[in-house]
């Protein structure tokens, strides 16, 4: 529940506010945050992203019911995957979309899907997946 509290903080926000806290904490570079991670769980669904050690690539994964159904590697020429899935009664569309960042900088990968399982309402998810910082060398 914690977890989801703060992605919805991070998400309603107009300004990613990691900087701003960064600074009120005394913090002297992001990499020193604990920035929210994945995996993001709707309902049967499982969306996970996964980036390159050098932060040019991000590699996103959807499950549904437990299986993998989708995998993409996101990069800063091609930062979205849309996916649209099936397995039994259940059901998932949407898109992952990245956003790559300098060294030092949050970069951060978002997701808007609707769930659907059969007999019962679709469930609908925007938001922030991960978020992660690659430290400058």
């Amino acid at each position: 529940m914690v977890r989801w509290l703060v992605l919805l903080l991070l998400v309603a926000s107009p300004v990613f506010p990691t900087a701003v806290w960064a600074q009120q904490q005394g913090a002297k570079s992001p990499a020193t945050l604990a920035l929210p991670t994945g995996p993001a769980i709707i309902g049967p669904l499982e969306l996970d992203a996964q980036p390159a050690a050098d932060g040019r690539s991000v590699l996103v994964e959807v499950r549904l019911q437990n299986v993998i159904v989708g995998a993409q590697t996101l990069t800063a020429p091609f930062p979205i995957y849309a996916f649209s899935v099936i397995v039994g009664t259940t059901s998932a569309s949407g898109t992952f979309t990245a956003l790559f960042m300098p060294p030092d900088q949050v970069s951060t990968v978002m997701a808007a899907i609707a769930v659907e399982v059969a007999g019962q309402p679709k469930q609908q998810f925007t938001g922030l997946v991960m978020a992660f910082v690659v430290p400058s060398h």
